[in-house]
């Protein structure tokens, strides 16, 4: 058990309360009016709606001047910005209209109080991924004069995870020049953000032969192969052990077939340079090494399709323990005749 010796230091956590009555702590001393009900929204009058657009890019500008907020938006302005709910009973009957609501706020004001200028898709006419809910520029931008830096989706820890769909987003939104963002609610209205890449594995070492030079004999051994030869040509399949040589099975099939099978992800990777060894210790599939096992530490962990993980709690899992040394998980779909890679890593607004 741990001991509090009185001199550690919680952080408290954050709770998102209400002001109600425009009792507003350390507030203007001019107390802003009411967001007022309009199709699509709420209205802010000027002058604080210029504000608040001009220096925030918080709101869709209205031709009088005024700025329209989604229930998101309403939120962040009255926890950040001072201004009033609608009513007092506002959130009770928006959350009743609409139950993602809060989630949706939660990760909203994680991106927004770290500087960056999130703005819901409906504010804007530029084009994106249909399934994109908000995009988002760097705090030294504005929308109104700049391309956003990235497309954001939100989730929450109940939702389905189907990793292929989030492949086709990723590949749609970089075709945009845009960072693909995924901003992931917990069950404690925590916001975990991620980026996401397709990852292009690279050339990075002359390829080696895994041709079988003459009939070799191997052992299978409690679901791996032994065999006493050893061949310079093997030096990214297997691992030396027993003054020979051990081969998990699909390392087996490349030697058994003379490395011939051109959709083998596994020929792929070697093909790329990369030395593959088991992730078992990771609780993945593969660790992936891009210089010698010897020389180097394996910046990659694998899954592929049909031995991913199902839900985002495991996601998150995978993430987190890739991260912690010092690796990122990526994700492999074969589709078409070619192999796509999706990695995920954490990322904090502001960094």
């Amino acid at each position: 058990m741990g001991r509090d010796d009185g001199k550690s230091k919680h952080k408290s956590r954050w709770t998102r309360s209400l002001t109600l009555d425009h009792n507003f702590p350390q507030g203007p001393a001019n107390i802003h009016d009411r967001p007022k009900i309009a199709s699509g929204g709420w209205l802010i009058e000027a002058p604080v709606s210029s504000r608040l657009y001009q220096k925030s890019a918080i709101g869709k500008p209205q031709s009088d001047e005024s700025i329209l907020l989604l229930g998101e938006e309403v939120l962040f302005c009255h926890w950040h910005r001072h201004i009033p709910l609608p009513h007092d009973d506002w959130l009770n009957e928006s959350i009743k209209e609409d139950p993602q609501l809060l989630a949706r706020a939660t990760a909203f004001e994680q991106i927004r109080a770290g500087g960056e200028r999130l703005v819901p898709v409906p504010h804007v006419s530029l084009p994106h991924h249909p399934d994109t809910w908000a995009l988002r520029w760097s705090r030294d931008k504005h929308p109104s004069n700049a391309e956003p830096d990235a497309e954001v989706c939100w989730v929450s820890f109940g939702d389905s995870l189907n990793l292929d769909h989030w492949i086709d987003w990723a590949i749609h939104v970089e075709s945009k020049g845009r960072i693909p963002e995924l901003a992931l609610v917990d069950d404690e209205y925590e916001v975990t953000i991620y980026q996401l890449e397709m990852v292009e594995f690279l050339k990075s070492a002359p390829d080696c032969s895994t041709k079988l030079e003459n009939e070799i004999p191997m052992t299978n051994v409690n679901g791996l192969w032994y065999t006493g030869h050893r061949s310079e040509n093997w030096n990214r399949l297997g691992i030396e052990q027993f003054s020979g040589r051990v081969l998990r099975d699909e390392e087996f099939e490349i030697i058994s077939q003379n490395g011939e099978d051109n959709q083998s992800l596994l020929n792929l990777l070697h093909s790329r340079g990369l030395t593959v060894r088991s992730g078992f210790r990771y609780g993945t599939k593969w660790r992936l090494y891009e210089k010698s096992v010897e020389h180097s530490h394996a910046p990659w962990l694998m899954d592929i399709e049909g031995e991913a993980p199902e839900n985002f709690r495991s996601l998150c899992l995978l993430v987190r323990l890739a991260e912690g040394v010092h690796k990122r998980w990526v994700y492999a779909r074969f589709l078409n005749g070619v192999w796509q890679f999706l990695s995920f890593r954490r990322w904090l607004p502001g960094r």
